[in-house]
């Protein structure tokens, strides 16, 4: 069998901002994203939003922030129930052990201070993707800790365990040598680099498929199945297009915004949007660009004036700052190691407010087509009902996660909703490849997910004001604290800062058909015969984590089973 991978972007040429924790992504890191904007975001305030994703071998994992989680066991077993049999926790887990290689903290008095253990049984250890811990830890962490348990949030000990509601110190993709970033690229593809039946091209827009004709029989019994012979693709807009045939299967994994728009383009996807583009219709799957979901967050700014801790705003100091990379290049130790945030919270509902029930309650009444974008098709609004009613359950659930506290160990304590209600869209708006689509998330569209980011916010003033926090001398910021008991003014501050936490997923569901679903439990595009999908986008509900460890074993399972 000889494979081929396309890739869009170039091969990344090893920048420090790539490879070393403490200075990982930021601005630089756009050389190697396309950063595409939202339409403006009429339930917010008015304004477009950026999400760049990666352009580059080995995507998003190139510049991402280097969190290594799954969520929690009930978003695996709510995939499944949503009728993708073999897809639950149980399921997952052998794949999510097969993706890393992971090496415990290397000291008892660390792991004890910092509250990190790990359950051996649901880590792998001899996988592609190293996952360990930085050499330098910021002891603040200590004091988000205590002041989180002082409020009744547990310790998740192993955050990738499956029981993620609490405070939980994650762990890293990284060399545990070298202390170098190890991404998609160095995980696996360089290994396999050598082999005679893999080819990788760099610099290339898949901009279509093209299909032989239709055959008799079916899959799902309503249309006749359809074989993708190959794509269509152009290293840009002035060249002239290369047809590939595959002998064999064409896997998309182009990402949840890209791989919805090749499809459209394609001619699979709502017919309605594809005949007013006069697209010839290969495959009606009203279900491609639609469920889109991230995790959208709110920025804060407490900065802490207690100058006896270390914080990771002293690199700003140019004296400071090179002695650590001294520090980083001659032993593999010291700041440099550590990319914050790293020790975080996954706070359950219950936990953070005493107003729960109320927002639960609040989702349980809405009707499905409450919140969903206009003239949606039935098979999606079905579908949206099955999720509202699992997402209102884990809203209930304390040993699930509603928001997630990023502490960044300077202040910092960003909030995301881990569990968005609102569904968003991604539809092309012309013929053209190299137009971007329309990417509507619709934050805010639905107001449970604002609801539960203004309790966080307040869950974060009565963190900063426990013993433990205190000590640090934190001073409220933003929001303003005169905000924090105005529900209008807090709301108003909340649709005005949403921004993306860098994690577009679901626009290509794997859900059954009628339910609005885009692709099987063995991810193949309904009504194809040889068309995958395996990314993002595939995801039916956001799992309450950081993407990139999902994907893998995402990819591991297919690779695997399918």
């Amino acid at each position: 069998m000889t494979v081929l991978v396309l890739e869009i972007g170039p091969v990344d040429d090893g920048e420090d901002f790539i490879l070393i924790p403490a200075i990982r992504g930021g601005p630089a890191a756009y050389k190697y994203s396309e950063n595409f904007w939202t339409v403006p975001q009429t339930f917010l305030d008015g304004k477009s939003r950026m999400i760049p994703v990666g352009r580059v071998l080995g995507g998003g994992t190139v510049f991402n922030g280097l969190l290594w989680n799954r969520g929690d066991a009930g978003d695996y077993d709510d995939w499944a129930a949503l009728g993708n049999p073999g897809w639950g926790w149980n399921e997952m887990l052998p794949y999510f052990k097969k993706s890393e290689t992971y090496t415990p903290v290397s000291s008892d008095a660390i792991a004890n201070r910092f509250d990190i253990d790990y359950s051996p049984d649901v880590h792998g250890f001899d996988g592609p993707v190293h996952v360990g811990h930085p050499k330098y830890f910021y002891n603040v962490s200590v004091n988000f800790f205590d002041g989180l348990n002082a409020l009744g949030v547990p310790t998740a000990f192993d955050p990738n365990a499956g029981t993620i509601a609490g405070a939980s110190f994650l762990p890293i993709n990284v060399h545990p040598t070298n202390m170098t970033r190890v991404d998609a690229k160095r995980a696996y593809y360089e290994p396999f680099a050598n082999r005679d039946n893999l080819y990788v091209s760099t610099g290339q827009r898949v901009t279509k498929l093209v299909f032989e004709e239709a055959t008799e029989g079916d899959i799902d019994g309503r249309q006749d199945k359809r074989d993708s012979e190959g794509f269509v693709l152009s290293q840009n807009e002035t060249a002239a297009p290369q047809t590939v045939k595959a002998r064999r299967e064409v896997i998309m994994a182009a990402g949840a915004i890209h791989t919805p728009q090749i499809l459209q383009l394609s001619g699979i996807g709502d017919q309605s949007l594809l005949e007013s583009l006069d697209i010839p219709v290969v495959n009606p799957l009203p279900g491609v660009g639609q469920n889109f979901q991230d995790h959208f967050m709110v920025r804060i700014s407490s900065p802490y004036g207690n100058e006896s801790y270390t914080y990771p705003t002293q690199l700003n100091d140019p004296e400071i700052n090179d002695r650590a990379r001294r520090q980083y290049f001659e032993s593999r130790t010291g700041p440099w190691t550590a990319g914050p945030p790293d020790g975080v919270a996954f706070p359950s509902l219950l936990d953070a407010t005493n107003r729960s029930d109320s927002i639960a309650s609040a989702a349980r009444q809405q009707r499905a087509g409450d919140h969903l974008p206009a003239g949606a098709d039935g098979s999606l609004t079905a579908g949206y009902r099955a999720q509202k009613e699992l997402l209102a359950a884990a809203l209930q659930d304390r040993s699930r996660a509603a928001h997630e506290i990023l502490n960044d160990n300077a202040g910092g304590l960003s909030v995301a909703t881990m569990r968005p209600f609102a569904r968003g869209t991604v539809a092309i708006t012309s013929t053209d490849p190299f137009a971007a689509p329309a990417i509507d998330p619709r934050y805010g569209a639905n107001p449970v997910d604002l609801a539960v980011l203004a309790e966080a916010l307040r869950f974060n003033r009565a963190l900063l004001a426990t013993d433990p926090m205190l000590m640090l001398l934190p001073e409220q910021v933003a929001p303003p604290e005169e905000l924090l008991d105005d529900e209008e003014g807090l709301l108003r501050f909340v649709r005005e800062n949403v921004q993306t936490e860098f994690h577009p997923s679901s626009t290509c569901a794997m859900m059954p058909r009628h339910l609005g679903g885009v692709v099987d439990a063995r991810l193949r595009v309904y009504g194809m015969r040889n068309l995958r999908v395996v990314d993002a986008s595939v995801f039916p509900m956001i799992p309450a984590a950081h993407l990139q460890a999902v994907v893998y074993g995402v990819a591991e399972k297919v690779r695997i089973r399918c």
